[in-house]
């Protein structure tokens, strides 16, 4: 009976999140929604709407960073996303994955780190137990493969995503957003 109603109250969790909070057009309403829920978001970062997340407790954000619309986050074996970061448009990070060697394919969760200044172009994704470096970008299409360390600085494209050069990028200055409407 327990069981049954974990599950029914995890099923409500996750529509009341991804099809009702993910939804209000307001986005600092949708901040502190998120904030009840446990995530912790810091200072002129914004998740646009439509953005799927879950477990939203097990996800930390940092300061001025960009979560765009219809991306997808999953908080399950838990996420760190630093400070001035930028996720494109439908791009993914997931944290768990069923094991292809135990005979029940048991779920494995991995945490994902995502270090500062770091741009994860349209449609990638980021799989269980990577670590993307300081100033590294993504680029669209793309697939990080589970436990990859992407070095600093450095640009990555491709599935499986490979090196494909070094950047130099000098301290990078937080953008502030503004609105478009002036």
């Amino acid at each position: 009976m327990k069981k049954h109603l974990t599950s029914i109250l995890g099923g409500f969790l996750y529509v009341f999140i991804n099809y009702f909070v993910a939804y209000i057009p307001i986005w600092f309403i949708r901040k502190m929604f998120y904030r009840m829920l446990g995530m912790k978001i810091g200072k002129h970062s914004r998740i646009m709407m439509g953005t799927t997340v879950t477990i939203p407790w097990n996800i930390k954000i940092g300061e001025n960073t960009y979560i765009n619309e219809f991306s997808y986050i999953d908080g399950r074996g838990g996420v760190y996303i630093g400070n001035n970061c930028t996720l494109a448009l439908y791009s993914m990070v997931i944290t768990a994955a069923h094991s292809t060697t135990a005979p029940d394919f048991a779920l494995v969760r991995e945490p994902v780190v995502i270090n500062d200044n770091v741009w994860i172009s349209a449609r990638a994704i980021v799989l269980n137990g990577c670590i993307l470096g300081k100033g590294c970008i993504l680029a669209a299409n793309s697939t990080v493969k589970p436990h990859t360390v992407l070095k600093e600085n450095t640009i990555y494209s491709g599935v499986p995503a490979k090196e494909v050069k070094t950047i130099e990028r000098p301290d990078i200055t937080p953008a502030v957003w503004k609105p478009w409407f002036r």
